[in-house]
């Protein structure tokens, strides 16, 4: 009897230990939340390419910072694919029958110099989509958004077209 009531006892007490830490853990990301800035950015000329669903698309746009200090841009997330990922293709010549190569790769993170503009563009920067949920057809809005070090996520909406003219 005793060993049960103890046994009781410590499983209330550990219950009661981890939602403390879990309420905890909520109001210091709450906190940080608030205190964290929006940052001072423009998104213009925002398009995404057409794609099938399961297929991959891309999301292109020119991204101004606005405030005297570099930004980091640290990822990206849309509810319209399985993953979201910041890439860059690059050209490079092989060496082996020089012609040229282009190769696409994941940044972890990307400085976006104070007062400055990076064009995200077929060929270049992008935010990629992988495995789409639904097809992406001409004309529909694929809502994104973009994350950096130390301010608040920002939410943009792309029009899906052929190009960004």
């Amino acid at each position: 009897m005793l060993k049960e009531r103890f046994f009781k006892t410590t499983a209330f007490i550990v219950a009661c230990n981890v939602l403390i830490v879990l309420i905890a853990s909520f109001v210091m990301q709450a906190a940080t939340d608030e205190l964290m800035p929006e940052p001072d950015i423009t998104l213009t000329n925002v398009w995404a390419r057409p794609a099938v669903q399961g297929g991959n698309s891309a999301i292109y746009f020119i991204l101004t910072n606005n405030e005297e200090d570099d930004l980091i841009l640290i990822g990206a997330s849309s509810d319209a694919a399985e993953f979201v990922e910041i890439h860059e293709t690059t050209h490079e010549e092989d060496e082996h029958t020089g012609h040229d190569v282009m190769h696409m790769h994941e940044l972890p993170e990307l400085v976006v110099k104070g007062k400055d503009s990076l064009n995200f563009e077929p060929g270049g920067l992008h935010v990629m989509l992988i495995n789409l949920h639904e097809p992406m057809r001409l004309n529909d809005r694929v809502q994104f958004t973009l994350q950096f070090a130390d301010r608040q996520p920002v939410t943009a909406e792309a029009v899906v077209q052929m190009s960004g003219d």
